[in-house]
């Protein structure tokens, strides 16, 4: 069992620190104790969100407080202390949760850090089952897991998803499960590789979406998740959803998922929403139903992402692992730090 550490004026945690524009190190922080209702938890893996962080990095996410900061939002650890009796988070118990809600450097949001302090209604415990890394990548699951309760696919539609970065490949792993036939685009060849490797369908997009996805599917989608963040595919998107026939029979319209932020407002193609009587869901993160929802899909094996989920080993080696992740390098579509390195 493990013994609740002593630190009246806080624990001292490493944590991963942007100091600037394209700056990050390993520091350290101070996390105070948990107080009632929360628990304390030791970090194992802390995966890293590629598009987000970047941002971070890059200096061009909207309302992030001043640097330093520490980033993520996607922390796999162990209860080390509980500030009320509650049996279900035992010290060693396995736990999800986004970070830590306090310390002593600004957060955005918290998650790569040694030590967090967490509010036990928002933490998910992991199936037993379940290995420490590919559960890390949870919050990125469960992110494109809403946006799928939104978007309601049906076995016989067919949905394109264009960018095969996490959230995209876990969006169209996801939407192919239902029985729907998915489609994938991405501009770099080593994803599109992983991505049929796991028995998905992918196209080139070239430089013309809407001709790559024409030439397997001429109909259109009647789902077409964009996960990339660049304004103009936004744009792109919108022409890539199948049109409504001008006749008196039921149609239902197509929807377009927004499975991806901006730093700057996408235009409204709106001609190409009114020819296709088009939703617009932009899924708002996800709700802790939804983590624990991936989680036990991935228990199950409903859902394989030990594809997608790489060791980044250590975080003293931070900087070169966002360098790496940014560029696309390798065979996975992120990583996740071991915190016990």
């Amino acid at each position: 069992m493990m013994t609740p550490p002593k630190f009246p004026d806080g624990l001292p945690s490493r944590c991963l620190l942007v100091t600037g524009p394209g700056k990050v190190e390993l520091g350290e922080t101070r996390i105070p104790r948990p107080r009632e209702g929360e628990v304390l938890i030791r970090a194992l893996r802390t995966c890293i969100s590629p598009g987000t962080e970047a941002r971070v990095l890059a200096g061009k996410e909207p309302a992030a407080p001043p640097c330093p900061l520490i980033p993520g939002y996607a922390m796999v650890g162990e209860v080390v202390e509980c500030g009320s009796e509650e049996p279900r988070f035992a010290p060693g118990t396995r736990v999800f949760c986004t970070g830590t809600k306090r310390a002593a450097h600004n957060l955005w949001w918290g998650g790569h850090c040694e030590y967090a302090v967490a509010a036990i209604n928002e933490v998910v415990l992991i199936p037993e089952n379940l290995d420490s890394l590919q559960a890390s990548i949870a919050k990125l699951m469960a992110i494109a897991y809403h946006g799928l309760r939104l978007s309601r696919p049906s076995p016989h539609e067919t949905v394109f998803v264009v960018g095969l970065g996490p959230i995209g490949r876990l969006s169209a792993a996801l939407h192919a499960a239902t029985g729907a036939r998915v489609v994938a685009a991405d501009l770099h060849p080593a994803r599109r590789k992983a991505a049929r490797a796991a028995g998905l369908e992918t196209v080139d997009p070239g430089d013309d979406l809407a001709a790559a996805f024409a030439s397997v599917a001429p109909g259109g989608a009647d789902i077409v998740v964009e996960a990339t963040g660049v304004p103009s595919v936004f744009t792109a998107c919108a022409r890539l959803l199948r049109r409504l026939p001008w006749d008196d029979q039921p149609h239902a319209g197509a929807r377009l998922v927004v499975q991806a932020t901006y730093a700057e407002n996408p235009a409204l193609p709106y001609w190409d929403l009114f020819d296709t009587e088009a939703t617009v869901l932009v899924p708002r993160d996800c709700q802790l139903r939804d983590l624990a929802a991936v989680l036990k899909l991935m228990a199950r094996g409903t859902i394989d992402t030990s594809g997608m989920v790489g060791d980044a080993g250590s975080p003293s080696g931070a900087a070169r692992v966002y360098a790496a992740v940014r560029a696309g390098e390798g065979p996975f579509v992120t990583s996740a730090f071991d915190w016990q390195a």
